[in-house]
This record gives C-alpha cells, sequence and structure tokens, in this order.
C-alpha cells in the first residue's frame, strides 16, 4: 500500500476526476431564466421563497390596484363636483328661464293691453277730428255769416284822394240797383301784402237784400274803370266776402270745374256748390276732400 512522502516544498493536493468536474462546473458562471434568476437547477425556490415572491407581487399588484382605484375616485370626485355645477347652472337657468318666460308673457299682456289701449285712443281720436271738424266748420259758417252782408269790389284804379262813396254810387247806378244812404254800413279799401295787386274795396251793407240784388245785377253786367269815369277799360269784379277757409275751398272748387269740365261752381246762402251741367244734381262741397270723392266720368 502506497504512502504519503512529506517534504519541506508545498504539500501536492492530488484532486480526483469526479472533484475535477465539480470544480469547473462551479466556477462556470450559472445560467439565468428569463427573469434574471438563477437556474433552478442551480439555486432551486424552496416553497417559501415562492410564497414570498407571489406575496410580494400580489402587495405589488394590489398598491398598484388601490393606487390606481384611489386615482379613479379622485376623478369620479372631481366629475361628481363637475356634474353637481352644470346640475346647478342648469337649475339656475331653468329659473332664469321661467322668469324671462314670465316676464315674457306679462309683456305680451301688457302689450295686448297696449293695441287695445292704443285702439280705444285712435278710435277716440277719430271721433275727436270728427268732432273738431264739426266745430270747426261750424265756427267757419258763423264767420261767414257775419260777413253775409258784405261784398268785395275788385279791381277798381286806386286814386289819391278817392272817394268810395263816390265809386259804389257809380257801380250802382250802371247796375240799375238804387241805393240809399242808410243801406250802406260801411266802405273801405282793404290793405293787401301783394303791392303789385289793387286792394279791394269791402262794403258792408245793413242788410242783405241789397247786396244779393248788387251780386245778381253784377252777374248779367260787365263792369269796368270805363263806367267809373276811367279811361282804362279794366274789368271791375264783385264777390261775396268768404272767410279764408271758404276762399280756399271756393279756389279749389273753380280749379277743378276747369279741369273736369263741369260748367257751375258758386257760392250762395254762405255755402259752396259745385255742378257738372244743367241736369245735373247739385253737389255741396264743405272741405277740400270732398272734391276728390265726386265722380268724373
Amino acid at each position: 500500500m502506497p504512502t504519503e512522502t512529506r517534504s519541506n516544498s508545498k504539500k501536492r493536493s492530488v484532486i480526483s476526476p469526479t472533484q475535477g468536474q465539480e470544480q469547473e462546473a462551479a466556477d462556470r458562471p450559472a445560467k439565468k431564466t428569463l427573469h434574471g434568476s438563477a437556474n433552478v437547477m442551480a439555486n432551486p425556490l424552496t416553497l417559501t421563497d415562492l410564497h414570498k415572491l407571489l406575496k410580494n407581487e400580489i402587495t405589488s399588484s394590489k398598491e398598484e390596484i388601490q393606487t390606481d382605484i384611489k386615482g379613479v375616485q379622485r376623478d369620479l370626485r372631481e366629475l361628481k363636483q363637475d356634474v353637481d355645477e352644470v346640475k346647478a347652472s342648469q337649475v339656475f337657468i331653468n329659473k332664469e328661464f321661467e322668469t324671462f318666460r314670465e316676464n315674457l308673457t306679462s309683456l305680451s299682456g301688457k302689450v295686448e293691453e297696449n293695441v287695445a289701449g292704443l285702439a280705444t285712443l285712435q278710435h277716440g281720436q277719430l271721433h275727436v277730428t270728427s268732432q273738431l271738424g264739426e266745430l270747426n266748420n261750424a265756427l267757419n259758417d258763423v264767420k261767414q255769416e257775419q260777413l253775409a252782408n258784405n261784398v268785395l269790389i275788385s279791381n277798381v284804379i286806386k286814386t289819391a284822394p278817392e272817394d268810395l262813396s263816390s265809386v259804389l254810387i257809380k257801380i250802382c247806378e250802371t247796375l240799375n240797383v238804387h241805393l240809399f244812404d242808410r243801406d250802406v254800413v260801411s266802405i273801405t279799401r282793404l290793405m293787401s301784402k301783394n303791392t303789385k295787386q289793387i286792394e279791394p274795396i269791402l262794403v258792408q251793407f245793413s242788410n242783405r237784400v241789397v247786396k244779393e240784388k248788387i251780386i245778381s245785377a253784377a252777374k248779367n253786367i260787365t263792369l269796368s274803370c270805363r263806367n267809373l269815369g276811367f279811361d282804362i277799360d279794366q274789368r271791375i269784379y264783385i264777390n261775396h266776402h268768404l272767410t279764408p277757409h271758404n276762399q280756399v275751398i271756393m279756389q279749389a272748387a273753380r280749379n277743378f270745374k276747369n279741369k273736369n269740365g263741369f260748367r257751375f261752381a258758386w257760392f250762395a246762402r254762405g255755402k259752396i256748390f259745385i255742378k257738372r251741367d244743367e241736369t245735373s244734381a247739385t253737389i255741396r262741397i264743405c272741405k277740400e276732400e270732398d272734391l276728390l270723392s265726386i265722380k268724373i266720368a
């Protein structure tokens, strides 16, 4: 049986082939799994280790889930707050709309009342206007009645000095109308703003009979300034003394007569009339609008 020899040198170690293979395997780096852990065969896991790993994984996942849940809860709270604000806004809008609707309904009612009131006012205005027109016509009739004994003698040449009484006497002689001193209340030449126009002579008689005689005679006899001793053959006109209102209507009636082929337009007994011909009906004209209602054809 061989014996080991000892010497002063370092002791030689003898390794068996099996031990060499184990040593080589230990010296090689361990293979890693997909998770980076050592090979199970190299580092086997116990049930305890596996339990810890699973517990850690579950704990980590639980924490992540709890974090996510908290985030979702926070988002839900914010969403709920937004929804509450929207609901509050909707309630406010509904209240405002309801108030607006009530105001609109009230306003519509007031508008209807105002429209009805306006219609009443318009009707009342028409009534007042009609009454005012009637009053103006009545007042005009009264004023015209005050002028019933007056005549205007136009286009008589003016002299200085002049004797208007003598002028009137010569005119009455030409018209074959007998005139007494008591028949004349006053005689004067009116002032006129138109300096180019001869001012008319206004004569006020004591009664309407004398006045109508002179008016009627003047329609059948042509008067001129020659009848008064002048050398000028200037036409003299004798007309009723009309109120300003009746002057306008009379002029409009004459224009209408000439334009539309009517034969007659005249003033008598304080009123103005128009007539197409001898056989036509007599039409009284109280205002200019009455001429518009006359059928031309």
